[in-house]
């Protein structure tokens, strides 16, 4: 049985902007809002499933 092969892309640097202004971690960090598992999955009951946008 052979192992699944995987296709990664690489990342396309000419769609990615860089902004002029320096930031620093903390003013990068302070509008990231975190996720709130639920009570399931944070006892590792349930498991969280993280797919493309549009795709199941």
């Amino acid at each position: 049985m052979k192992p699944e092969k995987r296709m990664y892309r690489k990342l396309d640097l000419s769609k990615i902007t860089f902004s002029e202004t320096i930031r620093t971690i903390e003013e990068g960090l302070c509008e990231i809002t975190p996720i709130s598992w639920s009570k399931d999955v944070l006892e590792g009951n349930m498991k969280v499933v993280v797919s493309k946008r549009g795709k199941r």
